[in-house]
């Protein structure tokens, strides 16, 4: 990739060559071209003198003197002729007619005939009648062709020293910028080998908001992604091992007894109908679980949610199960919107509200929320038996169960995985024999977007406030 910049800086560098000799050429031609035109400027100007010299059918004698004059300090070698082709004037006769100290000093401008251009002939016209005529030979003084000379090397050397330095100033910047894309998308090709390896822990900072930056930020999110993959199926099969074994150890050891006569089949069968069970509710968990940790790579149905109507509608779900505990289910809270995932929102409270309940045998469970615009926060307190300290930063680990839990462990591990997929916060805090207050606090997408902060990558501490 680098090589392929690289070779494109260096054509635009080639093209840039050719135009400079294409425009050095130019301008020596444009030089020799405003030369010739001053030249063709004086000459018909010398031509109208001398046709204005001709009066009353003869030439006047001072005025085309005066004329071949003007044409000798023009540098040009000037010869007027009559009609039958005698000589009338030159610069000779011109120059016999000047004082001594004028004669040196005309000496001094005039040059010699330029033999790399003819002399041209133009006739003198005088009321549609030709009257003579009038030869033009260019004279070239030495040190004038010298510094016009001088003038073209200089020009040249000007413009080929200005090409040598924009050539090398763009073969460093060509180097320069070649390595400097380049270097991304090397990065980029070594994260993809390790990511091939199984190295999902490659990351690659960036900086910018260009499309390599997109891209290196997708990259990262990629391996995010996959590293989470990978935690996720480690983590599902070393505790599916674990909580499976416990279960088929009882159903085994009943089943062997029943085989040996050692215990009685209605006994045994119940026993082994009760861990089947346990088996069942393990395994419905699990999908649960499976599913909840699957939304992370999901792209997410954000929309506005009136908090007021959806807490609403889920209280009212949960109204009967709370009446058959004799427990009081209550909602506060001013009316506020938050853009968010409406179905992730519903199974976290789903989570919530029935652990609450639950766990809660008298008193009852209360939801307060408020917030605005950037965020809101959403509290689920219950008076139920509450979470000891040593409990509290274990309660969002899979498959943990507390001394006083009745569940597989699995409820608040589906509320924590599906926090992350909406960049979710929550604390808990609780007593014994008081009850517990579980805080949310959900960003709107456009917080979350704009560099909102996603929950630890770890369970919270929990605070163990009274």
């Amino acid at each position: 990739m680098k090589t392929k910049i690289f070779l494109s800086f260096l054509s635009v560098i080639v093209v840039a060559g050719v135009s400079n000799v294409i425009f050095k050429h130019a301008t020596v031609m444009d030089f020799d071209s405003y030369r010739a035109g001053i030249e063709e400027a004086n000459i018909y100007w010398l031509r109208a003198s001398v046709e204005g010299g001709y009066e009353d059918g003869r030439f006047n004698h001072a005025s085309v003197m005066e004329s071949v004059h003007w044409g000798i300090m023009l540098g040009l070698d000037m010869v007027v002729l009559d009609a039958d082709g005698r000589e009338i004037m030159d610069d000779s006769d011109v120059l016999q007619h000047v004082s001594q100290s004028m004669r040196r000093k005309m000496a001094g401008i005039i040059g010699t005939r330029d033999p790399a251009k003819a002399t041209r002939h133009y006739d003198i016209i005088v009321d549609g009648k030709k009257v003579g005529q009038v030869r033009f030979t260019p004279l070239v003084r030495d040190d004038i062709r010298a510094r016009e000379e001088i003038f073209k090397k200089r020009a040249m050397r000007f413009m080929l020293l200005s090409f040598a330095i924009a050539g090398v100033g763009s073969l460093l910047l060509a180097l320069l910028f070649s390595t400097l894309l380049s270097l991304p998308l090397k990065r980029l090709k070594e994260g993809v080998a390790r990511i091939a390896r199984g190295d999902f822990s490659m990351r690659i900072a960036h900086r910018g908001n260009d499309e390599l930056s997109a891209l290196t930020e997708s990259f990262n999110h990629m391996a995010e992604q996959l590293k989470r993959n990978a935690d996720v199926r480690k983590h599902v099969m070393a505790d599916i091992t674990h909580q499976l074994r416990t279960p088929l150890t009882i159903i085994k050891a009943n089943a062997e007894a029943v085989l040996d006569g050692v215990v009685e089949h209605s006994g045994a069968t119940q026993n082994i109908m009760a861990e089947a069970e346990r088996l069942m509710r393990l395994i419905k968990g699990i999908e649960d679980l499976t599913r909840a940790e699957a939304g992370f790579f999901k792209p997410r149905s954000y929309s506005e949610i009136s908090l007021r109507d959806f807490l609403s509608e889920t209280v009212d779900r949960y109204r009967q199960v709370a009446l058959k505990k004799s427990l009081d289910l209550s909602l506060h809270g001013s009316d506020v919107t938050v853009n968010t995932d409406g179905e992730i929102l519903a199974a976290i409270l789903d989570n919530l509200l029935s652990n609450a309940i639950r766990y809660t045998s008298e008193g009852g469970v209360g939801i307060e929320y408020g917030g605005g615009a950037a965020a809101v926060w959403i509290k689920v307190r219950d008076t139920g038996i509450g979470i000891s300290t040593e409990e509290l930063p274990l309660v969002f680990e899979r498959f943990y169960k507390g001394r006083n839990s009745s569940g597989m462990g699995i409820g608040l591990a589906i509320v924590w995985e599906l926090l992350s997929v909406i960049g979710a916060q929550i604390t808990i805090s609780s007593v014994i024999g008081k009850g517990t207050e579980v805080t949310l606090v959900i960003p709107s997408k456009e917080k979350k977007e704009g560099g909102g902060s996603a929950p630890p990558s770890t369970p919270p501490q929990g605070d163990q406030s009274p």
